[in-house]
């Protein structure tokens, strides 16, 4: 950890480099899965340019819910169990839909970077190529921005905490 913040680089440049190469890596190592999956299953994957323009959106807003996890992981260190909570309840939002939570649970869901971009893409695969719910859309755009924005601004300002306490040799 100490290496990482002696590098010439920014934490957060290295960090976003790490997760675009993790993301390659894990792509391309699903991808020949699921080619895999979809001829010995005879099941076809609907893929159009809508499905993935909210993937990506998606992807964004998860990364920056992940610096806001990384900010805590930095002041308290113990976050072990935390990261696997939240892949537990993305995976539960992706089997179920969120509309079925109670009334409450479903409007704190709505806010969380995963929750809309599941929902749409769920939409988007079943209505097709040709249907793209603007409103939807925009509040998955914000959405995820506005968790990368907060995220790189927590995570910087963590950082700076960090080092001024003096608690990087901690680790």
């Amino acid at each position: 950890m100490e290496q990482l913040f002696l590098s010439p680089y920014s934490l957060l440049t290295v960090l976003a480099a790490k997760m675009l190469a993790t993301f390659t890596k894990d792509l391309l190592l699903l991808l020949p899965l699921l080619l895999l999956l979809l001829a010995s299953t005879g099941v076809s994957l609907p893929f159009h340019l809508p499905l993935l323009l909210v993937f990506l959106l998606l992807i964004l807003g998860v990364y920056g819910f992940a610096l806001l996890l990384g900010s805590l992981t930095l002041i308290f260190k113990r976050t072990g169990q935390l990261p696997f909570l939240f892949q537990i309840l993305f995976l539960g939002l992706g089997i179920s839909s969120p509309a079925q939570l109670p009334p409450v649970i479903h409007q704190i869901s709505l806010t969380l970077p995963f929750s809309k971009g599941v929902e749409l893409l769920k939409s988007l695969t079943q209505a097709g190529p040709g249907v793209l719910p603007s409103e939807e859309l925009w509040v998955l755009t914000v959405n995820s921005i506005g968790y990368l924005a907060i995220g790189i601004l927590v995570f910087k300002l963590t950082v700076r905490f960090v080092r001024d306490r003096g608690l990087l040799g901690r680790y």
